[in-house]
């Protein structure tokens, strides 16, 4: 295709050329050039294949095993592919039993665009699981057990697919996990904040919607007046109580109490009905019901 596309622009370059007054070219002429544009191009891919290749033979790649599972990295990867396999492979083999075994003839490539060592080269009969370089053990270990939980329901059959419509994934609980949800149904408070910790934030969804949030905003906002949305992008990396806080220039009890007078202060209120009102309106509506069954329409 970009051979056609060069000797489509020698084409058009050439017929300008004799637009403009220079002398036209022979037929012989404009084949030994197109010809000439073929012979460059295929030089060029077939420089590029060979460069790719080359480059392909002198990468190292280190393999990680667990059980059938087979997972490819660049070695700067290595030590964080290896702590997140071995927190995935248990969860996964104690979720799916045998079903794992149909992983044994597919292998995983951890593909970091990112990585100083480049990309990982195309592997046959491999799933890519895409990760960065800033990416730590729980990151990927997230990523591994959303592949993984794809790859196998896939061989779920129709009835049992439909019937759960999504992935199930996976979750990390070991023992220790499990005395803190233990104390926290008992009413532990400090057991249900550890128990809250120790939940990944891929896994945890937003307590409030995007419109709570935004109303939430435009209350701060309002109340730290002329450079308060400056002190919310300067306190990146801080948790998200505190840059509010600092942005509206109050505690954040303040600030969320605020809002909370907001919202409740938007809704309409109730409409009192007296019971008069209400006999009123029930006699009415019998009266149209009666009317209503008269019409020519229901005999």
């Amino acid at each position: 295709m970009s051979e056609w596309r060069s000797a489509l622009a020698f084409l058009l370059l050439s017929s300008a050329g004799r637009v403009g007054g220079a002398h036209a070219q022979s037929t012989a002429e404009f084949r030994r050039r197109v010809d000439e544009l073929r012979q460059t191009s295929r030089r060029v891919h077939e420089t590029l294949r060979t460069t790719a290749q080359a480059r392909t033979r002198g990468m190292i790649l280190d393999t990680l095993r667990r059980g059938p599972l087979t997972l490819v990295v660049v070695p700067s990867l290595e030590p964080v592919a290896a702590a997140a396999l071995d927190s995935t492979w248990p969860v996964i083999e104690r979720t799916y039993g045998r079903a794992v075994a149909d992983l044994g003839n597919t292998a995983l490539v951890l593909q970091a665009l990112d990585a100083p060592e480049g990309p990982v080269p195309p592997q046959p009969r491999s799933i890519e699981v895409l990760a960065s370089t800033s990416a730590g053990p729980g990151d990927v270990a997230i990523s591994l057990r959303q592949v993984l939980a794809t790859q196998i329901q896939q061989g779920m059959d129709s009835g049992l697919a439909r019937w759960v419509g999504g992935v199930l994934l996976p979750m990390l609980i070991d023992s220790e996990m499990n005395g803190i949800t233990d104390l926290c149904l008992q009413g532990q408070d400090a057991a249900c904040r550890q128990a809250l910790r120790h939940l990944e934030p891929a896994l945890v969804s937003t307590p409030l919607g995007a419109s709570a949030r935004l109303a939430l905003l435009d209350v701060v906002v309002r109340q730290g007046g002329t450079g308060a949305y400056d002190r919310l992008l300067a306190t990146r990396g801080q948790p998200i109580d505190a840059r509010l806080a600092a942005a509206a220039g109050m505690p954040a009890d303040s600030v969320f109490a605020a809002w909370r007078h907001r919202v409740l202060s938007a809704q309409p209120l109730p409409v009192a009905v007296s019971p008069g009102s209400a006999w009123v309106a029930v006699g009415w509506c019998l009266l149209l019901a009666v009317l209503a069954l008269r019409s020519s329409r229901w005999r």
